[in-house]
């Protein structure tokens, strides 16, 4: 089933518990215009702004614009994770790491 750009900003907005004016305070763009995305008013948003979007909406800009219905589950967390583990530093991430090994240890 082809779930459409728009469709799985709202699906994402919604689990996050965000409204529309929620994401559009946090990405800095109107109100209708994340509602004219959401209900396919607007059909090719530019990149930009869907990067920012994707971005508010902690996932990568190919998950939300490749035509593969959305599925949130352990892919995704997993996504997300490495993500955010790539954004911190290298003596972060070395503790982490130690953590999930302490922890698998057990």
């Amino acid at each position: 089933m082809i779930c459409l750009v728009g469709e799985k900003i709202k699906k994402l907005r919604k689990e996050k518990g965000l409204t529309l004016q929620d994401l559009a305070t946090s990405v800095g763009l109107g109100k209708s215009y994340i509602w004219e995305i959401e209900n396919g008013r607007i059909k090719n948003p530019s990149f930009e702004k869907i990067l920012i979007i994707a971005k508010a909406l902690d996932v990568d800009v190919e998950y939300l614009v490749n035509d593969q219905e959305l599925k949130v589950g352990q892919d995704f967390n997993k996504n997300v994770l490495f993500r955010k583990m790539a954004e911190l530093s290298q003596y972060d991430q070395d503790k982490i790491i130690k953590i999930i090994d302490a922890w698998t240890k057990n």
